[in-house]
């Protein structure tokens, strides 16, 4: 063989020696899994870390203490006092259903006026019920939960709102936060 292909030979020998070596340094540490399955990759967590306690360029920056309330929003004030399901007026309309049965809505009625002392009354088969009140002026205005006592769940609503109507929402809150049995009542407010 000349000297020149040795010589040739010899150099991609050495090159290709030098990348297995670094292919498997890669390997061993992780980084790659050109050659070894190791199942899921790794994540590395790139988020930075300061240990400084100098403040911060921010100009909403507070070291930690306590922090100032957030301003007040422009939503009515609205209180609901869970009645434990012992106002059930006797209405001359059909409750309102859900789909599956589960909730029953004696009051309000769909598109009825809804006023400060009125009540969300029915019958559920399950241990609490939710409600959300919607109107066209704030959106969401109160929303909380009502016990179901001996199937009954009753609540009063105290609350003043320059809306025209809205919505009041009830269901029940399965695992997880899904909402199940929803019943979507529009109401006029005065």
């Amino acid at each position: 063989m000349a000297k020149s292909s040795r010589k040739t030979l010899l150099i991609t020998l050495i090159i290709v020696v030098l990348f297995v070596g670094f292919v498997a340094a890669l390997e061993l540490t992780g980084r790659t899994s050109v050659i070894l399955d190791r199942g899921p990759k790794r994540i590395i967590d790139t988020t930075t870390k300061t240990t400084s306690g100098a403040a911060s360029a921010q100009s909403e920056f507070n070291s930690g203490g306590n922090r100032e309330p957030a301003p007040a929003q422009s939503k009515p004030a609205i209180s609901v006092n869970d009645t434990g399901g012992l106002e059930q007026p006797q209405s001359a309309t059909a409750p309102l259903v859900s789909k599956d049965g589960t909730i029953k809505v004696t009051s309000p009625t769909s598109k009825g006026l809804f006023t400060s002392g009125s009540s969300l009354t029915g019958k559920a088969s399950v241990p609490k019920v939710s409600y959300r009140l919607i109107d066209n002026v704030s959106g969401v205005t109160a929303a909380g939960e009502l016990g179901v006592v001996n199937g009954n769940f009753s609540g009063k609503f105290s609350f003043s709102t320059k809306a025209t109507q809205g919505r009041l929402d009830v269901f029940q809150t399965g695992a997880g936060g899904v909402e199940n049995s929803i019943i979507e009542i529009p109401v006029r407010f005065r």
